[in-house]
């Protein structure tokens, strides 16, 4: 309201991609997309090209999560392209990630590999710790589809390390998760019963 009244236009277009990032924690996807939606058009508006950017990345793990896989790589590489171009590293960071996850799930491992690492990469030298924690993660699932299990431990461990101290208590869920895979994947059953009831 105080945006509004006083015409604090960038502002607004940040509380708005906020109220969006609510939502979407809630799994509200379509509130989500709402505001995502709102905040990208102010800031096409204010020519607020970040702004942009950061929703559009958003708006594909929407799409992702409605199997729009197609829709989802086309805003993807938008926001990359944008962000790249742009002073907000935490969102390109995000980008990065989510452009590693969709090439996973479009069964490309090479490029999902190849994202990841750049993905790691760029979030270590943010010293972001949820960020690098969701590179790790991917890395971690990655290595679990190719079956190299020693690396995909090595990686959602370090995902789990950095994730206990922030209290993510979804990340940590998905990290217990994904130990009861490789565990359950090694025949390791008593460690996969462990993690799985973490989870």
């Amino acid at each position: 309201q105080l945006t509004r009244t006083g015409g604090y236009k960038l502002e607004e277009a940040e509380i708005l991609y906020l109220v969006g990032v609510a939502y979407q924690a809630k799994s509200n996807y379509a509130k989500a997309m709402e505001y995502y939606q709102s905040s990208s058009d102010l800031s096409k508006k204010i020519n607020n090209k970040a702004g942009v950017g950061k929703c559009l990345n958003r708006i594909s793990q929407l799409n992702d999560v409605h199997g729009e896989y197609e829709k989802a790589m086309e805003n993807c590489l938008k926001a990359l392209s944008i962000l790249e171009n742009s002073n907000d590293k935490r969102a390109l960071g995000s980008t990065y990630n989510t452009l590693a996850i969709l090439h996973y799930i479009l069964k490309d491992t090479s490029r999902a590999m190849e994202n990841a690492r750049r993905a790691l990469q760029f979030n270590e030298s943010l010293n972001d710790g949820i960020l690098t924690a969701v590179s790790h993660e991917h890395l971690g699932i990655i290595y679990i589809s190719k079956k190299d299990y020693k690396k995909a431990l090595f990686h959602i461990k370090k995902s789990l390390e950095l994730r206990q101290p922030e209290n993510d208590k979804l990340g940590i869920a998905g990290s217990y998760g994904n130990l009861a895979v490789i565990y359950r994947s090694t025949g390791s059953y008593v460690e996969a019963l462990k993690y799985y009831n973490a989870s």
